[in-house]
């Protein structure tokens, strides 16, 4: 069984990988987040039919990031790096599947359709647990 310390060490470096990635994708959900509120501050200057393509390209990159997050914490998942609470394995199965996108700014949450309907997703609680999986 020689090999066994060679497939740890291969398993943490794999390990690794998937938690840069996780913090480079909630970085990069934040940033489009900031961008979003950004561009609906200046909805007092400039006239909102002005902005909407930056807004819709915005909500496009936080539907393709959010839906990259959840694969990366489902693949750490299926890897046994960390284990997913319900409602987090829901979300991710809401985020991956969904048609449509639908993002509520006050709220904080979002609203994704697919064939099994609308489901709610909670930003906040699903961020929250992202970024709490490099102290799992």
């Amino acid at each position: 069984m020689k090999d066994e310390p060679k497939r740890k060490q291969l398993r943490m470096i794999k390990k690794q990988r998937f938690l840069d990635a996780v913090e480079d994708y909630i970085t990069n959900v934040e940033v489009i987040m900031n961008r979003i509120d950004k561009t609906y501050a200046r909805e007092d200057v400039i006239d909102i039919k002005y902005i909407e393509q930056d807004l819709e390209e915005s909500y496009f990159d936080l539907e393709i990031s959010l839906a990259t997050l959840a694969v990366l914490l489902r693949k750490m998942s299926e890897n046994s790096y960390i284990t997913l609470p319900q409602s987090v394995r829901d979300d991710i199965n809401a985020l991956i599947h969904s048609a449509k996108f639908v993002y509520d700014m006050d709220s904080r949450f979002i609203r994704v359709y697919s064939r099994r309907g609308e489901e709610q997703i909670k930003l906040a609680h699903f961020l929250e647990f992202a970024k709490e999986v490099p102290h799992l």
